[in-house]
């Protein structure tokens, strides 16, 4: 594990939190502590970690999909 120096920013994070009323949900935090996506809850912590290597691998290539409605779309 590397130190922490201040000053420096950290990295966003994957952080592996309790769900209620039970199982593991994942919250992608930025560098600034705000939370950017929480998942769905997971059964356990290897379940919620396999799904972090999944969310990893696809997100690199991942295309941006618009479904909203035409009332949620943007309005020229």
């Amino acid at each position: 594990m590397q130190p922490i120096v201040k000053g420096t920013p950290m990295p966003g994070q994957f952080e592996l939190v309790d769900a209620e009323p039970r199982g593991v949900r994942i919250n992608l935090v930025n560098s600034a502590g705000e939370t950017l996506a929480k998942s769905e809850a997971y059964e356990d912590m290897a379940t919620a970690a396999a799904a972090v290597r999944d969310i990893r691998e696809q997100a690199a290539t991942a295309h941006v999909v618009d479904c909203t409605t035409k009332s949620h779309s943007r309005q020229s």
